[in-house]
């Protein structure tokens, strides 16, 4: 056995061994966004009284009164007495929900954590823009969604009646705007130097 002959042999393990690691993490991913949909349905149709439910109820109220005519931005907050319009957050998120219902019918709790779970999942795909920006390989990008889906926190939080999904959702997002703003800037700029 020759040298070449004894490498090429190794060159062909290593990149057998990576297509098998790669084809095992993305049946991990699908495997845990099977886990993930069961656990969004874990009490999908309970009430909001479960941890937080103040905070739940706030959000809740909020995006009924603007279903009720409230003034979008100033929308209306029973919870403190008068005045009623105590706006504590931005109400993209009781917008889109006050959407779903008007558009689907469901009932506000259901649409609002529907909504949180697709800001969930428009996380992840922000997340994989990221990374895809600092080209990070389909390995690490697997491994970042294995954390994300398996995480019980990002998992319970993502099917609550609250912002924190969409604000996260968001801000990844912008995140992702933003470098590939500068980028494209960076490039702009050494273009005009050249010329």
């Amino acid at each position: 056995m020759t040298l070449a002959s004894l490498r090429d042999s190794l060159v062909q393990r290593v990149a057998s061994r990576q297509q098998f690691d790669k084809w095992a993490l993305i049946a991990l991913v699908l495997v845990l966004c099977l886990h993930a949909l069961f656990a969004f349905s874990i009490g999908f149709n309970h009430a909001i009284s479960d941890q937080h439910g103040f905070r739940q109820t706030q959000t809740a109220l909020a995006t009924r009164t603007i279903l009720e005519g409230s003034p979008w931005l100033v929308y209306e907050t029973p919870l403190f007495g008068a005045p009623w319009a105590f706006p504590l957050e931005f109400p993209l998120y009781h917008w889109l929900t006050a959407l779903l219902v008007n558009v689907t019918g469901l009932p506000l709790v259901m649409a609002g954590r529907s909504v949180s779970i697709l800001f969930f999942v428009a996380c992840l795909a922000g997340v994989w823009k990221v990374l895809h920006y600092f080209r990070v390989e389909l390995g690490g990008k697997l491994v970042i969604t294995i954390l994300m889906l398996s995480c019980p926190i990002y998992l319970f939080w993502s099917r609550t009646f609250m912002i924190e999904t969409c604000a996260l959702g968001v801000s990844v997002w912008y995140l992702y705007y933003a470098l590939r703003d500068r980028k494209s800037t960076r490039l702009n700029s050494s273009h005009a130097n050249i010329s």
